[in-house]
């Protein structure tokens, strides 16, 4: 007990200094900027707004909304749907969608290149020359955050003097289910699909159940859901993320204390359920958020000041990751990457011409109904609104320039900034916007 006590107490410690460093950095940012504070809060821009707590979708028109999400993009899917086996060319397919030796130059450490002996390890180790004729599709927990990676190894690959691991798919969170497709030549990772993404995830990370199992534990009528950037769960000394949007299922509730029905992974790997006590807080609502604008921004400066974290590095997200996360709370299921948001998912598209000056841009902005995701090539933006004719956006963004001619800031935090901002390339992310959608059946 004395040392569960530490470890929670050096998550409150570790939480709150992270905060103070990067609530300095996000200052010196809005400086730079010329950000005044109003505007650095939510309700600045929800006073903007003719009907903020107005519902956008009810539950069974999202769950309508995710049906169709699911059977509009091909990266989604729902798990429980798949065929009970996969055939030795389906499966090969699916790998290689995801398992690609890159065609650039990457780096493991500063002046290491990975080699063509280090890409045919990762291949091999991907025991594409084994599969057998049929795999039987088998079904897991998460038991902690975790991620998809490119390749079943935890090599990194960087860009020359860069920092991001371009082998991080994605991060998958506390309580996710997984259909499990293929195990690695060493055993030491599953092949696994998700709600809205595949790739390799360790072994040690996943409790295997029945697909029936599984399948109760993520539909239960009763569960809380995670409405913070990240809430933090103490499970047999181990300090368990569970990230905006996690649905995690309860037994029962008191005056004071919340009763949480926690995945674990035994010694063998197999899935066990434990009834957990939490202190009840507001971090875990009873059900999904009402979808309404004014909660898409609440939920989106609950990450103001987080820093950037790519493919969810850092247990933070990155910008497609940051729009996932803010509907997720309220039940709208996403892709996971921007240009699938922006062109495969379900709802109203805007499209913004190349063609189109910044004036026009502006007027097109302008007559959004309120704050909804915009789209250049690479990067995703909640736009919030216009101030003095000027639209603004919140974003999880890594650097941007305030004149062609000036050096380039680096910046990695979740922040709100003008769309006048300049990208390297010297252009304005408005005159890069080539659209905006609304998230809505």
């Amino acid at each position: 007990m004395k040392q569960t006590g530490l470890l929670v107490l050096f998550a409150f410690w570790f939480c709150c200094l992270s905060g103070m460093e990067n609530r300095g950095k996000l200052d010196a940012l809005y400086r730079k900027l010329g950000i005044p504070a109003r505007m650095q809060t939510p309700d600045f821009w929800i006073a903007s707004l003719s009907a903020p707590d107005a519902v956008i979708m009810d539950k069974e028109t999202i769950a309508r909304f995710n049906e169709q999400n699911i059977t509009k993009s091909a990266s989604m899917a729902d798990i429980f749907q798949l065929p009970p086996t996969l055939d030795a060319e389906e499966l090969s397919r699916r790998i290689q969608n995801i398992s690609q030796v890159p065609t650039s130059l990457r780096f493991y450490a500063p002046k290491k290149s990975i080699t063509p002996q280090q890409y045919q390890q990762l291949m091999q180790n991907t025991d594409l020359e084994n599969l057998p004729e049929t795999t039987t599709v088998r079904y897991g927990l998460v038991t902690r955050r975790s991620y998809f990676r490119t390749f079943p190894s935890e090599l990194a690959a960087l860009r020359k003097g860069g920092k991001f691991d371009y082998f991080l798919e994605t991060a998958i969170y506390f309580c996710e289910p997984l259909a499990l497709l293929h195990l690695s030549k060493d055993g030491k990772w599953y092949f696994a699909q998700s709600y809205n993404y595949q790739g390799w995830v360790p072994v040690a990370h996943v409790a295997v159940g029945s697909k029936a199992a599984v399948e109760k534990y993520a539909s239960s009528p009763r569960y809380r859901i995670v409405t913070t950037s990240r809430y933090y769960l103490t499970i047999d000394d181990a300090l368990i993320q569970a990230d905006m949007g996690t649905k995690i299922p309860c037994d029962t509730s008191d005056k004071f204390t919340e009763y949480l029905m926690v995945p674990l992974r035994s010694n063998t790997g197999e899935l066990t359920i434990r009834r957990l006590s939490v202190p009840k807080t507001p971090d875990l609502a009873r059900d999904y958020l009402p979808y309404t604008r004014g909660n898409i921004i609440r939920q989106g400066f609950r990450f103001a000041g987080e820093i950037y974290g790519w493919g969810g590095m850092h247990n933070t997200r990155d910008c497609s990751g940051f729009i996932m996360d803010i509907y997720r709370s309220m039940g709208v299921l996403l892709p996971r990457n921007a240009a699938q948001q922006a062109y495969c998912a379900s709802g109203v598209f805007y499209p913004m011409a190349s063609s189109l000056n910044a004036a026009e841009r502006v007027t097109l902005l302008s007559a959004l109904p309120g704050p909804m995701p915009v789209y250049l090539d690479g990067h995703t933006m909640l736009y919030l609104g216009m101030v003095n004719g000027t639209p603004y956006i919140l974003h999880d963004f890594v650097s941007f320039k305030l004149t062609p001619k000036s050096a380039t800031t680096n910046a990695e935090i979740t922040a709100v900034t003008p769309l006048t901002i300049l990208r390297n390339t010297g252009k304005s992310y408005l005159l890069e916007l080539y659209g905006a959608r609304d998230f809505r059946y």
